[in-house]
């Protein structure tokens, strides 16, 4: 009998991080794979990403439109209640032997709600991890104690699950799988993103992703202000992509525009795609923001790095990584420390803490042979303490 498997998305950042876990899912006789797509991925302004998931060929078995309109913390809760409803609905129609879930959204933590209610295990890729800026470190946590089997993208997250009290024999650390992408892709040329996108990139070539800082309310924005300050200065092409669907994402959208409409060689991205994404990192001279991807993908690239704030503290970082208050003289100041030579030099040919490229093939193997019985759900607190 093959086992259903239900994978769960709500973004472009996490169908990039589970593309090649989900297509070595797919190919093998043993599993019945779908998706269900939720939240940022149905909306027009972040792309309506859920297109892209469909051309990649994977089966869509439901959809939960459940972003709203209101840009604050009111309607994600809303949102959440939204996808609760529907999930609950679909699981009960469909009884996966699995569902897989990915990282720290709220979407994941209705979603693994759901299915602990419901007594479905629930697989869990990237916990461990830790953003003490967000909301999203207690959201990983609690996904983490919900969930059965674990993939931490490092030996330290992995030992970090341990010590939550999880069974050292569910989980396991093969790197951070988005950097399966970046190994067995085929990159853009300049020529070629510049016709794909419509714009000319003249040296340097900035990236710039900066998402709302969920645990100050109200500050995303004078932060914003301040990037956008100190990118003003800059002799540069630079490209941003959209933040998140999490509350201020959408002002934060507004200033990036007004801003691209009076600086020239700036231009503002909803979505890119895996391929062309990952084709800017590799031609990029120099990375700003809050993104995860500034932290976990850009070490394969050798990409310098200036990460802000607190959104991302607690997090493992490569060398190639700049940590920098909000400030605009502080980013300035890293800014420049990124350009220098002696910092480009070295970062040269660095190793991605995060892994090598090999991660999704493991993964999968290890989703498939993980056996299901009347016990799986029967969680032991193991304790770490000698």
């Amino acid at each position: 009998m093959k086992k259903k498997i239900i994978c769960i998305e709500s973004s472009r950042a996490e169908h990039s991080h589970l593309f090649w876990v989900l297509k070595e899912l797919e190919a093998e006789p043993c599993i019945d794979l779908s998706l269900v797509l939720v939240g940022g991925h149905l909306v027009s302004e972040f792309g309506n990403t859920a297109q892209l998931v469909r051309q990649d060929g994977f089966t869509i078995l439901d959809t939960i439109e459940s972003i709203m309109a209101s840009d604050s913390d009111l309607g994600t809760s809303i949102s959440f209640g939204i996808i609760s409803l529907a999930i609950a609905k679909i699981f009960d129609r469909h009884r996966p032997d699995l569902i897989l879930i990915l990282g720290d959204r709220y979407e994941m933590l209705a979603v693994g709600s759901v299915a602990t209610l419901m007594r479905i295990p629930i697989v869990h890729i990237h916990g461990g991890e830790s953003t003490e800026g967000l909301v999203d470190e207690a959201i990983r946590h609690a996904i983490t104690k919900m969930s059965h089997l674990h993939f931490a993208s490092t030996q330290m997250y992995a030992q970090r699950i341990i010590h939550m009290g999880e069974s050292p024999d569910h989980v396991f650390h093969f790197g951070a799988p988005g950097l399966d992408n970046i190994k067995r892709m085929s990159f853009y040329s300049k020529e070629e993103l510049e016709k794909d996108l419509g714009i000319k990139i003249q040296s340097p070539l900035v990236l710039s992703t900066f998402h709302p800082v969920t645990l100050e309310p109200g500050q995303s924005s004078k932060y914003m202000n301040n990037l956008l300050t100190a990118l003003e200065s800059l002799n540069a092409t630079i490209i941003f992509t959209y933040p998140n669907q999490d509350a201020e994402g959408r002002s934060l959208a507004e200033q990036i525009k007004e801003f691209c409409n009076k600086k020239i060689q700036t231009y503002f991205f909803n979505t890119l795609g895996i391929r062309r994404y990952y084709s800017l990192m590799k031609l990029a001279n120099l990375m700003v923001g809050n993104s995860s991807s500034g932290i976990i993908e850009s070490g394969s690239f050798s990409l310098p790095v200036v990460n802000i704030g607190e959104r991302q503290r607690g997090r493992i970082a490569g060398k190639n990584v700049i940590h920098s208050d909000s400030d605009t003289q502080s980013i300035l100041k890293s800014i420049n420390i990124c350009l220098s030579q002696e910092f480009l030099l070295s970062i040269k040919n660095m190793k991605n803490p995060y892994g090598d490229g090999d991660a999704a093939k493991l993964i999968a193997k290890t989703i498939i042979n993980f056996p299901l019985s009347s016990e799986t759900l029967k969680k032991k607190f193991h304790s770490a303490i000698n």
